[in-house]
């Protein structure tokens, strides 16, 4: 089972769009039931976004997905073939080295199923072996086995049976309960099929005690004779009936002592096995992937040497290995009637790397020693820590909290005397019950429940002075610092409640990720008479600045013309929804909210919502009415009521230079993700005549992504057309590499047989009739090798996400249009004469995608 396959860590393959087309069951909660407690959910999309959710599979279709995946990325792959043995060249002396070396692997023998046998020659060797694992048990002769968990798994397949959460949002959800003896726990998961997969993990010593004392039941009467210890599945079962043979399998957690050396590495099962409540396998499996992929990548680049790139890739295994090893103790400590199984097989220098940073919190004080010798009471208390995260906080206790941590608003880069008063006072304020709040909250964030989400905490650790760098066509790994805690991080919302500093800054730095762009990203791409309207977009929009420094309230610009008690009573307010920051009496600073919002584009944005999209949403009910609650049809939209006007929005904005300037504005926001990301351009350029063009930019305005694409790519020069209305095109500026033409799209295309014919966020603005048209139009110049390429938003079949749903009422609002799902948009393209031949989502709250468009 594939009970913890994310968006986030595939769309770095590049297998979102092949998971979405085999309609999988997603998997956006989990639910446990341990004992008398109440039963703790995991939600993943509001840990994660609405692309937070995983993928219940079935392990052997997922395992074919991978890997003709990895066929169709351009590795080369052998199906039902075994490596028997590996061949090694004589390692050379490397003084300081701490990690075993049996040799430089060059060469492996294998043996197909047909029977046929041969030699594979390498650089790199990337043991995936599985539980085999041929370097760990055959070479390194490394692995350990926990002996607090052996474990025993019996699971079969059934039909019939019924949904948990049933008329709640958690609907489906797999499920997961301890068995009432605190042997082991069971899990209910539902599949795309209409099975169900019901599987009982069992320590393996009272297993076969247990069944023993019933007489040596089969394997199948003693499953069934498990299954009443958890009447909570047996319930959900209900009339269900077992269609499968029992299966079995050995659950013995093990480790090795290093994961890598020189021109090797281990990943997934070959490497280290965890019991598997939390999905621990694919977590493990798909990040020491990436950590290969990385570190090799390093080496090859020359950013480390071969001796550094596999320490890193070893210890950043094992540190991952710890901290689920952690999670996973901390649950069975519950199961378990508060049992330790596993305190006793930690190693040392993993656990300091894993929760160093939190040590102060765990020794119950920041000025705790962080250096001393790890001891097994603070194992204990680790544990204990950990397993405390676990548990629910009641709302209104946990709002108490968070008001009176908001109230501080500390600043977490100050370590100053009036930063360390306030810490104190906090802690003087705070009940017993919302510091026990509080510690639940810290024991979250030391678990980083987020790794398994947000593929972007990758990049947090800092080991042995690199850290990762998670950029398509510059993987590897650059220098960075170990991260540090301060005082006021243990007190901070905005620390407990987000990512950690660094990813935050990762964000960011992205420009495009706040919520406000989010639901406007699109809206205001033109198409036709749309691109004269937007002419001079590269025009920079004067926006009023933001200072980033702390003043007075009555030193503001603004506070010079307002009474100074206005102006502090404003942004009083202001700081108290976290628009600034109040650093002081009567002293407040800008925020990271704050600068955003002094952005033009961002500014423009919400100036743009005041005066049109609101405009047009408090007429849209009354809009609806008259045209009897139907889809609107023809472009005729309520925002026509609004202006009252027959003119389409862009003819419109045309006529009113203030609505044109907002939309300049709103144009010059970048929205999120890189969807050069998502086109193979190195490949086409590679495999493209040098005569031929490679990217044509329909309706591209002042050519934006023409000219983010040549700075990218600048091979491309001479290759690349931009193509809007003639008066546009005449108004644009020159882009030296970048033809000019002018063309109406609602014409045939007078470029013929190019590469990529590229639309962003274009028929997100038309209704289907029009939208067909403009597709049909291009067909005829398609050559036998050429894609349409749609940079839309691929709305989610359920469960979508605010923002894009936002931007689909927009899309109703103003143009009667709408943002598509995939089914939509494959109809769309099916009407036009052609077929997606591949989806590839860039974005994981939007679903920005990539959809390559080709004849039928």
């Amino acid at each position: 089972m594939y009970r913890g396959a994310q968006p986030f860590w595939l769309l770095v393959v590049g297998l979102v769009g092949p998971m979405l087309r085999q309609h999988l069951l997603l998997k956006a909660s989990m639910s446990s039931f341990w004992r008398e407690t109440n039963s703790p959910v995991t939600d993943f999309i509001a840990a994660g976004g609405p692309q937070g959710h995983a993928w219940n599979v079935i392990r052997s279709e997922g395992d074919e997905l991978l890997f003709k995946h990895a066929g169709e990325s351009g590795a080369k792959i052998f199906d039902e073939t075994k490596v028997d043995s590996i061949k090694f060249e004589t390692a050379s002396e490397s003084t300081g080295s701490t990690l075993p070396n049996p040799g430089r692997p060059v060469s492996a023998t294998w043996k197909r199923k047909d029977g046929a046998s041969g030699e594979i020659s390498f650089k790199y060797f990337v043991d995936a072996t599985g539980r085999q694992g041929l370097l760990s048990t055959k070479y390194l002769k490394n692995r350990h086995y926990n002996q607090g968990l052996k474990n025993i798994a019996n699971w079969g397949y059934w039909k019939g049976a019924g949904a948990y959460g049933k008329g709640t949002k958690r609907e489906g959800s797999p499920y997961f309960e301890a068995l009432k003896d605190s042997a082991g726990w069971v899990w209910f998961i539902p599949l795309h099929d209409d099975t169900w997969s019901i599987g009982i993990v069992q320590n393996q010593d009272l297993a076969t005690a247990k069944k023993r004392g019933l007489g040596s039941p089969s394997s199948k009467d003693f499953y069934l004779h498990s299954l009443d210890l958890v009447p909570g599945v047996k319930e959900l079962i209900g009339q269900g009936e077992l269609i499968s043979d029992i299966k079995s399998a050995s659950d013995w957690s093990y480790s090795a002592s290093h994961y890598a050396f020189p021109y090797a590495r281990l990943i997934g099962d070959a490497a280290a096995f965890i019991d598997p409540f939390f999905s621990t396998g694919v977590h493990l499996a798909l990040h020491g992937g990436l950590s290969a992929a990385t570190t090799i990548a390093a080496a090859i680049r020359g950013q480390t040497d071969e001796e550094t790139a596999a320490q890193w890739h070893s210890q950043k295994t094992a540190t991952s290995y710890t901290r689920f090893l952690v999670v996973v103790s901390s649950a069975l400590k519950q199961i378990r009637l508060g049992d330790e199984p596993v305190i006793n097989d930690f190693d040392e220098k993993s656990f300091d790397r894993a929760f160093d940073l939190f040590r102060p919190i765990i020794q119950g004080t920041v000025d705790a020693d962080t250096k001393g010798r790890l001891t097994q009471e603070e194992i204990s208390k680790t544990v204990e820590f950990a397993f405390r995260s676990f548990l629910n906080i009641d709302p209104e206790l946990k709002e108490s909290l968070v008001q009176k941590l908001k109230s501080a608003n500390l600043d977490v880069n100050a370590s100053d005397e009036s930063t360390n008063k306030a810490i104190d006072e906090i802690q003087k304020s705070l009940t017993p019950e919302e510091s026990d709040a509080l510690n639940v909250l810290r024991g979250r964030k030391m678990l980083r429940h987020e790794d398994i989400i947000n593929v972007e905490n990758f990049t947090k650790d800092s080991i042995g002075g690199y850290v990762a760098v998670l950029e398509r066509g510059n993987l590897g790994l650059k220098r960075g610092e170990v991260q540090k805690l301060s005082k006021a991080d243990l007190f901070s919302l905005g620390f407990l409640e987000r990512n950690t500093p660094d990813v935050d800054k990762f964000l960011t730095e992205k420009k495009g990720a706040q919520p406000t762009e989010d639901i406007t990203n699109g809206t205001s791409h033109t198409v036709n008479g749309a691109s004269d309207s937007v002419n001079g977009t590269n025009d920079s929009v004067n926006g009023t600045h933001t200072s980033n420094g702390i003043s007075k309230a009555g030193d503001n610009p603004i506070g010079k013309l307002l009474h100074p008690v206005l102006v502090h009573r404003l942004l009083r307010y202001f700081a108290g929804h976290r628009l600034v920051k109040e650093v002081d009496r009567d002293h407040f600073a800008a925020s990271q909210h704050t600068k955003t919002l002094a952005d033009a584009g961002i500014a423009s944005t919400l100036e743009f919502f005041r005066v049109v999209s609101n405009p047009t949403f408090h007429v849209l009910p009354e809009f609806l009415q008259e045209t009897g609650y139907k889809s609107p049809v023809n472009g005729i939209s309520a925002f026509h009521k609004y202006a009252d006007t027959n003119l389409n929005f862009f003819a419109w904005a045309k006529s009113n230079p203030a609505i044109l300037k907002l939309l300049q504005g709103v144009i010059s926001v970048h929205k999120e993700g890189d969807w050069l990301s998502a086109i193979p351009f190195t490949e086409a350029i590679v495999s493209t005549d040098k005569d031929r063009k490679v990217f044509v930019d329909i309706n591209g305005k002042a050519g934006q992504q023409s000219r983010r694409l040549l700075a990218t790519y600048p091979e491309l020069t001479g290759r690349i057309v931009l193509q809007d209305r003639p008066e546009t095109i005449n108004a644009t500026p020159p882009i030296e590499g970048v033809e000019k033409v002018g063309h109406d799209v609602f014409t045939p295309q007078p470029i013929k047989g190019a590469k990529y014919y590229y639309l962003n966020a274009v028929l997100q603005t038309l209704d289907d009739e029009p939208a067909v048209a403009l597709l049909k139009n291009i067909v005829p110049a398609l050559g036998p090798d050429s894609q349409i390429l749609l940079d839309e938003v691929v709305l989610a079949e359920t469960g979508a996400n605010l923002y894009p749903i936002g931007l689909d009422i927009q899309m109703l609002a103003i143009f009667g249009s709408k943002v598509r799902t995939l089914e939509q948009w494959l109809s769309l393209l099916d009407r036009a004469g052609l077929k997606a031949a591949e989806v590839k989502a860039y974005t994981p709250v939007m679903r920005f995608s990539i959809i390559f468009a080709v004849p039928k």
